[in-house]
């Protein structure tokens, strides 16, 4: 979700509580600069998950720090419990053995 989203959907849900902390448009481009900094690294699943959560909890808008706590209870994207859910896998000595030989063989 780009920040522009975020924004229309912050103001979907707070109306002039949100657009009020915005007077000008230049203040609402810092403010959008900031919050994409502040998101970075921040997942989409993280980002659905916290806009759930400040759209049932919060009667004001949050703050960049409070939405952020919000994506800290965001569940791992499904991707981690696939992997941890795998074996780990297993080695076989014999073929590590051959492969290493080879490769000193390669190097020397």
């Amino acid at each position: 979700m780009a920040v522009n989203q975020l924004f229309a959907k912050m103001l979907s849900i707070y109306g002039t509580k949100w657009a009020n902390n915005f007077p000008t448009k230049e203040v609402e481009m810092m403010a959008k600069r900031e919050w994409y900094d502040a998101l970075e690294g921040i997942t989409p699943s993280q980002l659905r998950t916290a806009v759930d959560k400040v759209r049932q909890e919060c009667e004001w808008p949050p703050s960049i720090a409070e939405f952020l706590r919000h994506t800290k209870t965001a569940p791992r994207d499904p991707c981690h419990k696939i992997l941890s859910a795998l074996p780990p896998p297993k080695g076989d000595p014999a073929i590590a053995k051959a492969a290493l030989a080879e490769l000193k063989r390669l190097v020397s």
